[in-house]
């Protein structure tokens, strides 16, 4: 535990807001992968262009803007969006899955940022351990 009140209140702020947003409950929305493109909404192959920001689950639709890094980030060894997206292929997505990709990837985008402000504060609390 950090030796100083305000490093330890600030640690535990940082961890609440990245549960809350892992929880899906307090999520600050940042409108990424919106839903874009006409069609039947079929996954018939995942894939991501760097050079549009978007996340293409067929010839037509697509995710965007899904900024690269939020489209690369990995839990636990998968690639969240891809393995969400891969796991669908060869069916046609539901409103609410449409819907949840944004959630997910607003949720990555925001993960992403709190990792590095955690890691910032962590170093500040513990200046001796890296």
């Amino acid at each position: 535990f950090p030796e100083q009140a305000g490093d330890f209140e600030k640690l535990s702020k940082l961890g609440w807001a990245l549960v809350q947003a892992h929880l899906l409950r307090e999520l600050p929305r940042q409108n990424l992968a919106a839903y874009h493109g006409k069609g039947d909404h079929n996954v018939e192959a995942v894939r991501y262009s760097p050079e549009e920001a978007a996340i293409f689950i067929n010839k037509t639709q697509c995710f965007k803007p899904a900024p690269l890094a939020v489209w690369e980030f990995h839990i636990g060894g998968y690639q969240v969006l891809d393995k969400y997206l891969k796991s669908r292929k060869g069916r046609t997505l539901s409103l609410d899955e449409i819907n949840h990709v944004s959630v997910v990837a607003d949720a990555l985008a925001f993960t992403i940022k709190q990792m590095a402000a955690i890691d910032t504060a962590y170093r500040a609390a513990f200046p001796d351990c890296g």
